[in-house]
């Protein structure tokens, strides 16, 4: 494993020494590769070393170096420095499992764990930690909040199961970051955050009431969607703006078919070949999402789920779908006068016709803003 003596150098797995400003705090990070930079950003907001074991059963082992780091700058007569643990997504559970074994480290923040496969074992690590505190941060999507049911049931004083808002189990649309959290669940409290920075926590909260929540916001969009389609103008430029819209959202269309129906015949060939481990079960989920701006008052997590339906399976069925746009427009009137002669693809359709998008959120969109996401699931 390298080890990285300054927190400048180049980013790996490993060890991020601080600059120097304290010594009597660590943090060891769990997580996919993908969130190695926040080593470096803790490391550099708080002056503290991080560490990020290149396996997670390895955590012993960077709590052995941290100590080695931190110990002759303490001094050998002072206790070791506490260490913070972050989990994310898979690597949460393990972090739990193997981290609650150290009892030098007092503070866990587990993001979006997976819970039911490590039950028991997770359950033994809640039931033995004697630490500060062990917080358990779920999405409210419903797979997410029956995780999240599963350890309810072991809360106490220092371990708390949350459910966090527009949060899903992926983090795929949780555009606030990571740091708000680390900050919120395991530097406060310490000396590390001024008073001011200290927030309380996200409170538990029923289906029900995430249910309600969610209904209240369908209908306060689809209002704002009706209030801006009555008031839309089908000036020219508007005019042109759905056209090149529409015009995107078909070469996406055939673009995603093609990606989709390749990558499932790749990955089937690799299967018949004996050389992939994907089961025979396993399917490509092909989406067109959008990121960027929208129309004034768009709740974007809403919209988006509205929207659902555009996924779909080992790419799209472009027969089937221009059946049904014929259908969308003889029943709906998304074909305007001024849309004469111009084919409304049915991606279009989906977003701005079943959807709770608006006209103007059409115009308003950049049309580079759409793009294809592709998911293997096995």
């Amino acid at each position: 494993m390298k080890r990285l003596s300054q927190f400048n150098d180049a980013i790996c797995t490993g060890i991020i020494s601080g600059s120097g400003k304290r010594h009597d705090y660590a943090m060891v990070i769990a997580s996919d590769s993908k969130y190695i930079n926040l080593l470096l950003e803790v490391s550099v907001n708080y002056g503290i070393i991080v560490a990020s074991p290149t396996e997670t059963d390895l955590i012993a082992e960077e709590v052995d170096f941290i100590n080695r780091e931190c110990r002759p700058r303490l001094g050998h007569d002072k206790a070791p420095p506490k260490i913070f643990l972050l989990g994310i997504l898979k690597k949460a559970s393990a972090g739990c499992i193997y981290g609650s074994k150290i009892p030098q480290i007092t503070r866990f923040l587990l993001i979006s764990p997976t819970i039911k496969s490590n039950l028991s074992k997770i359950r033994h690590a809640i039931e033995t930690f004697i630490g500060e505190k062990m917080t358990f941060i779920f999405g409210d999507d419903e797979q997410s909040i029956k995780q999240a049911s599963l350890i309810k049931p072991y809360e106490r004083e220092n371990v708390e199961v949350l459910i966090l808002p527009k949060l899903d189990r992926y983090l795929s649309n949780y555009d606030s970051g990571l740091m708000p959290l680390i900050k919120k669940h395991l530097l406060k409290q310490s000396s590390m955050l001024p008073e001011s920075e200290r927030v309380k926590p996200f409170e538990w909260r029923t289906k029900q009431q995430i249910a309600k929540e969610k209904d209240e916001a369908i209908v306060r969009m689809y209002n704002r969607k009706k209030k801006q389609n009555d008031k839309f103008i089908w000036s020219p430029e508007n005019v042109a703006k759905i056209i090149r819209l529409n015009d995107r959202l078909w070469v996406l269309m055939q673009e995603a078919d093609r990606r989709g129906n390749a990558i499932y015949k790749d990955i089937q060939k690799l299967i018949n070949e004996g050389k992939s481990y994907y089961s025979k079960d396993f399917y490509v989920e092909v989406a067109i999402l959008y990121k960027g701006e929208l129309a004034e008052g768009a709740d974007k997590s809403t919209l988006k789920e509205s929207v659902e339906s555009c996924t779909c399976k080992n790419g799209f069925d472009l027969k089937l779908h221009d059946k049904e746009c014929e259908q969308f427009n003889k029943v709906y009137k998304l074909v305007h006068p001024e849309l004469k002669g111009h084919y409304i693809c049915y991606m279009m359709q989906l977003y701005f016709r079943e959807g709770l998008y608006s006209l103007q959120d059409a115009v308003t969109m950049d049309p580079n803003g759409f793009y294809i996401s592709t998911t293997i699931h096995n």
